[in-house]
């Protein structure tokens, strides 16, 4: 009873290494780190994922993927994930879609992070592995992702399966089937994502046909179910919207033009402030040793980081075009790590390999972990994800008062597409182009940062808008303007757009007012003569009031 004691140390130690049990548990113990993460990290938010719920809301309700009120236009880039978040949403319409979101990403990021580590582990020991799942499970961005409430870690956690059962599945048929899946599920997820499906397809070809076991049957059998569905879905949606592409892509496009050097510095700035450069590295390390799996992950990581420089970045503090890469080159560390230890040869020199490659994984643990960088771009993220934070919250108070001025249906222009769209009963005009195809294929990038979208005041006449709100802060005091004209001055682009339509004249000034605080939100309404509007008090004690009415083109 008592044999196991007599086993040598050395032989308990390689069973235990060797045991599947423990490779459970370092995913466990992987999962456990993610989680303090996420409850010790800003609950970041933005504007930009309610755009996406405002489709789920309406799909959910039966609308069809549409637009705030009805209005039908693809301003959303991430279908899949779109559809996923409408699903909850046709059976609890309370709840803040923003919740439901990181519910539903939750099994994404244990399959990230699961997959990340089996990845790693098939060319390189569990240590090695699961420090390269570590430092994701640590990395600001991908806690930043999650929260955001949009498909990044989602995309992010299919690409690195695919990639698995690509690596792993070399000769199983079933095995490859099921990376050509999730690399299909990818291109779903994220109007982007035919690089990573393309991607995989033309290097099974090209190293197929190096390799002198190339077969055009065995390849489309492969990848031709895949790429059909995709396809079929890129028909479906080019014919619903009218439009090859959504609308976000049109009002960013103009990127790389207006900033040719932002995408370079995006790029360069995520990589070297991350630590995630010392992955390009291992990649030259592999190539070298022509590691086959290596050329893989390598080549897609560098032509990701390509197409982020070719589309201008991202303004997002969450890295979401460098992160599809960050795992593969932390996978692309931990087999160098295992490729440099092999070649060692002595004892001191394996010890000093093993401290110098462990210094390394730590270094990049210290640029990505938030509680304890002191690198400026992480702590700017930081800041960042803090503010936008605070931001969504006072749209969505600000929406709750502007529901109650605007009908159902009302054209309400605004530069927050997403909250306005969702909680509010508008059909809005939604000026950086981002949900507006009109702005987004006809504006230009004059007075705004393209990086945001595109404006066009030329185009307002024939948006034929009916209400206007002003800049932020959008809550402000009851008295804080003196008059009309000053209302005017306080809607964001009103100096270009009012060129095309008389704000002045046929716009009047109104509030909604929290009477007991006084808290007010400003707009403007379109003026119809004959009917005025009447100034009046709601339930809960607030009130819709319209102080210039007989004295609107006066500034006092």
């Amino acid at each position: 009873m008592f044999g196991v004691f007599q086993v040598p140390r050395s032989a308990l130690l390689d069973r235990a290494l060797k045991s599947r049990w423990l490779g459970v548990v370092l995913v466990i113990l992987l999962l456990a780190v993610f989680a303090w993460e996420l409850g010790t990290a800003v609950p970041f938010v933005i504007d930009d994922a309610y755009i996406t719920f405002s489709f789920s809301k309406n799909l959910a309700r039966g609308a069809g993927p549409v637009y705030g009120h009805g209005v039908k236009v693809e301003g959303y880039s991430n279908f899949l994930w779109m559809v996923m978040v409408a699903a909850p949403l046709r059976f609890w319409h309370q709840v803040d879609p923003i919740v439901l979101a990181r519910i539903i990403a939750v099994p994404f990021a244990a399959l990230l992070l699961t997959s990340t580590y089996l990845l790693a582990r098939t060319s390189a020991r569990r240590g090695w592995s699961a420090g390269a799942a570590l430092l994701l499970a640590m990395d600001v961005d991908v806690s930043l992702g999650f929260q955001s409430g949009l498909e990044t870690v989602p995309y992010v956690a299919l690409i690195v399966t695919g990639f698995l059962l690509y690596v792993r599945g070399v000769r199983s048929l079933p095995a490859r089937c099921g990376a050509i899946a999730m690399f299909t599920a990818a291109a779903l997820m994220r109007i982007d994502g035919f690089i990573p499906l393309g991607f995989i397809v033309l290097f099974e070809a090209g190293s197929s046909w190096a390799g002198r076991r190339f077969s055009l049957f065995a390849l489309l059998r492969w990848a031709l179910p895949g790429v059909a569905v995709w396809l079929m879905w890129f028909a479906w949606r080019w014919r619903y919207y009218g439009l090859p592409l959504p609308s976000p892509y049109y009002a960013k496009a103009l990127v790389s033009q207006e900033l040719p050097y932002l995408g370079y510095e995006y790029v360069f700035t995520e990589v070297t402030s991350s630590g995630l450069f010392l992955g390009l590295f291992a990649l030259g390390y592999l190539v070298w040793r022509r590691h086959r799996a290596a050329l893989a992950l390598g080549w897609f990581a560098l032509l990701q980081l390509a197409y982020a420089i070719r589309v201008g970045g991202d303004w997002m503090p969450s890295a979401r075009f460098v992160l599809p890469a960050a795992p593969l080159l932390l996978v692309l560390c931990a087999w160098a790590a295992e490729k440099l230890l092999a070649a060692a040869r002595g004892t001191w020199v394996k010890f000093a390999a093993v401290g110098g490659l462990a210094c390394g994984f730590v270094f990049i643990a210290m640029r990505l972990e938030p509680h304890v960088s002191n690198v400026g771009y992480v702590l700017y993220k930081i800041a960042l994800a803090k503010k936008q934070v605070e931001h969504v919250s006072s749209l969505k108070r600000a929406a709750s008062y502007l529901t109650l001025a605007i009908p159902p249906g009302a054209r309400l222009v605004t530069d927050y597409g997403g909250v306005m769209a969702y909680y509010t009963q508008a059909a809005p005009i939604e000026m950086w182009g981002l949900s507006n195809s009109v702005i987004a294929t006809r504006g230009t990038a004059r007075g705004v940062y393209p990086a945001y979208g595109r404006t066009c005041p030329e185009c307002y006449p024939e948006l034929d808008p009916e209400y206007f709100h002003t800049v932020t802060p959008l809550i402000r005091p009851r008295e804080a303007f003196s008059s009309h004209l000053e209302v005017v001055e306080a809607v964001w682009q009103s100096d270009t757009i009012g060129r095309y339509v008389d704000l002045g004249r046929g716009f009047i000034s109104g509030r909604v007012v929290n009477l007991a605080s006084g808290d007010s939100v400003w707009f403007l309404e379109r003026f119809r003569a004959g009917s005025p509007p009447r100034s009046r008090t709601l339930f809960q004690g607030m009130a819709i009031e319209y102080p210039f009415l007989q004295n609107r083109y006066e500034r006092k």
